[in-house]
């Protein structure tokens, strides 16, 4: 990405997307720690207030210091919405419903209910990163 010395590094409202990571900045010391603690486990949660800036963090203070080492799935939502409560049962949590249908998409209904985010994750494709490693 090629930086226009004159524009503002702001982005207004919205959050920083991960190509947008030598715009963002101010937060090095929280992204070198989301780095390391996406490095050294398999599930990362980072919760906090509306509009604190997590999925700025996330996306341009995380994922793009990935992006040539690792696999990973999309940033994933578990906020679920109105068209999502027929699915909440005692058995089925709504919340990981609507995180695993963030991320799988095109997963039916009845097939992403029944599973559990380990399950999901066991069945992701694990690629390699730039020195052969999984």
């Amino acid at each position: 990405m090629t930086i226009d010395e004159t524009a503002a590094p702001f982005v207004g409202l919205r959050h920083y997307e991960v190509d947008e990571a030598d715009l963002f900045f101010g937060r090095a010391t929280e992204s070198q720690e989301l780095l390391s603690l996406l490095l050294g486990n398999r599930l990362v949660v980072v919760s906090g207030p509306t509009g604190s800036g997590k999925s700025s963090l996330v996306r341009a203070g995380g994922i793009a210091g990935l992006r040539r080492e690792v696999t990973w799935l999309p940033v994933g939502r578990a906020v679920p919405n109105s068209t999502f409560s027929t699915v909440s049962t005692p058995d089925h949590n709504l919340f990981t419903f609507t995180l695993l249908s963030s991320w799988a998409p095109d997963l039916p209904a009845r097939t992403v209910r029944s599973l559990t985010v380990s399950q999901f994750l066991q069945q992701v494709e694990v690629g390699e990163n730039a020195y052969g490693d999984e």
